[in-house]
């Protein structure tokens, strides 16, 4: 089985990009295994993104961020994120 839990926040930034509004996204979170023995049975993902906030008249949206991975056995990752809503 896996399990996953996390938090997440949400700030506006004074900046617009295509006249719309802007924010940032901070969140982790974890994940873990149970059942079989693995290498790697538990790891958090740390994760900060910037772009603009979906809007009630438009679905447009686009974020870039990086995620930092982090778990026991020393593993740990780093990525970049880029994603768009249309």
């Amino acid at each position: 089985w896996m399990f996953k839990n996390g938090v997440g926040f949400e700030g506006p930034v004074n900046y617009t990009i295509f006249g719309n509004p802007t924010s940032w996204q901070f969140s982790v979170a974890h994940t873990f295994f149970t059942g079989d023995n693995l290498y790697v049975d538990s790891y958090f993902d740390f994760a900060f993104s910037f772009g603009t906030r979906a809007t009630q008249s438009t679905w447009d949206r686009i974020r870039v961020g990086a995620t930092y991975t982090v778990g026991n056995n020393s593993f740990n990752g780093f990525q970049v994120n880029f994603g768009y809503t249309f």
